[in-house]
């Protein structure tokens, strides 16, 4: 079967051969169809893409998708669910599966079945993960100098979370920004970020390498320090030595500069009026 013979005629006297026209002929068998892929995936539906390249002969007289949950397919080895396909297939033209009911944040595993009259030909199966339903919200907490603390909530089956942060708008993808957490819990702190500065959350749901398809958002704004108790000791006649307090946070910080600046005509008024003395690490 699924085998192409070619034949001609031949015949032969004292003055040699004659050769006749070529012919072929190809035994039928069941259709080649490829592997499906995933087209597009939402919460409850998946579309998957096939393309049929060789009928053999034959016609389509059906096609449908198969599938089942991962737990369903490991125990039984076989898929419990099947979508009867619509519409004609042709020969090398990619042709799409629509699934729907789905639950969302599950694995599935699928596979395209296409039957013509010499057979029912089934593909491989593939195995997807239908996208997690969005996170509820993303709640602030009061933020300090350098740290910005945020709770979320969601669905139960919510395996991991990922929050993604940048300071220029929204990250709009779970691959934008800088990663601020990835893990199951429902809170975190986010350090070691700039005084002064605003940041743009966003916090997606993930499922078995499936993320949700759309992130909630948050706007932290972060106050800017202020030196206090400023304090000046004389040394001698000629240098004074200056310390003043700053919030717990900000020791050590080198992301946040201090300066100060002198002068003998009253109070400099602004960063830019009289001497400066010191223009460094806040902390």
């Amino acid at each position: 079967p699924k085998t192409t013979y070619y034949f001609r005629a031949c015949a032969s006297n004292s003055a040699g051969w004659t050769y006749g026209d070529e012919l072929s002929f190809r035994s039928h068998g069941l259709a080649d169809v490829g592997n499906p892929t995933v087209y597009s995936l939402g919460t409850t539906s998946v579309v998957l893409q096939f393309t049929l390249s060789d009928l053999w002969g034959g016609s389509v007289d059906s096609w449908r998708c198969e599938y089942a949950t991962e737990a369903y397919w490991v125990e039984h080895s076989a898929y419990s669910h099947s979508t009867l396909g619509a519409g004609s297939i042709l020969e090398g033209v990619p042709k799409f599966c629509t699934v729907s009911g789905l639950s969302p944040g599950e694995r599935w595993h699928m596979r395209i079945a296409v039957a013509t009259e010499y057979g029912t030909t089934y593909t491989d199966g593939i195995s997807f993960a239908s996208a997690p339903e969005n996170p509820y919200g993303l709640v602030p907490g009061a933020p300090t100098y350098t740290k910005a603390p945020l709770s979320w909530s969601g669905p139960a089956y919510v395996e991991k979370w990922m929050l993604r942060y940048a300071t220029g708008g929204f990250p709009s993808t779970p691959a934008d920004g800088e990663e601020g957490y990835f893990d199951a819990g429902l809170s975190t702190t986010i350090t070691g970020l700039v005084s002064g500065e605003t940041y743009y959350f966003s916090l997606w749901s993930w499922v078995d390498d499936a993320y949700s398809m759309d992130s909630v958002g948050v706007v932290v704004s972060l106050p800017s320090p202020v030196p206090v108790n400023l304090q000046a000791s004389p040394i001698d006649g000629k240098r004074v030595q200056l310390w003043w307090l700053v919030p717990d946070d900000l020791i050590g910080d080198n992301s946040t500069s201090a300066v100060i600046r002198a002068s003998s005509a009253g109070y400099p008024t602004d960063p830019t009026a009289g001497v400066s003395v010191y223009d460094g690490p806040i902390g």
